[in-house]
């Protein structure tokens, strides 16, 4: 789950997002060989900087294409480019994945306490169908 929404951040195209996942998911793999970490960090290398290429030619909505518009044309390398969507990549998908395995290890180690997850369920649910009434007012400020 992690990799998907910084694949939609990142702007990855469809077509390339098992792959991509795949290689998010290895790219936390501690066991491997420092061979195979070489060949995985140099494939993920070669493809961030194919997709910040395809985000120069063609800007999409995306957060690259957004930093590429926004700064202009060369005021940031592909290479700084390439270390902000790696930064992303690595924070965004440890930090997920390690809040959503803690939250379940917690719920499983206090079952008593999964009341509260159907409380905040029902709860989100009644402020995101009361904020969207009004087209206006639906912001992700206003969900909470």
């Amino acid at each position: 789950m992690p990799s998907l929404v910084i694949c939609e951040l990142l702007g990855v195209p469809f077509a390339d997002r098992a792959e991509f996942g795949a290689r998010s998911n290895r790219f936390f793999d501690t066991t491997m060989s420092p061979q195979e970490r070489l060949r995985l960090d140099a494939e993920a290398d070669a493809y961030m900087h194919t997709l910040v290429a395809r985000h120069r030619e063609k800007p999409g909505d995306d957060l690259l294409s957004l930093l590429i518009r926004e700064h202009g044309t060369g005021a940031l390398s592909d290479e700084e480019l390439v270390g902000l969507a790696d930064l992303l990549l690595i924070a965004g998908h440890e930090t997920t994945a390690n809040v959503i395995s803690l939250g379940t290890l917690a719920l499983l180690r206090h079952p008593d306490q999964s009341h509260w997850c159907a409380m905040i369920r029902a709860r989100s649910r009644t402020r995101w169908r009361s904020c969207c009434a009004s087209p206006r007012s639906c912001t992700p400020a206003s969900s909470r």
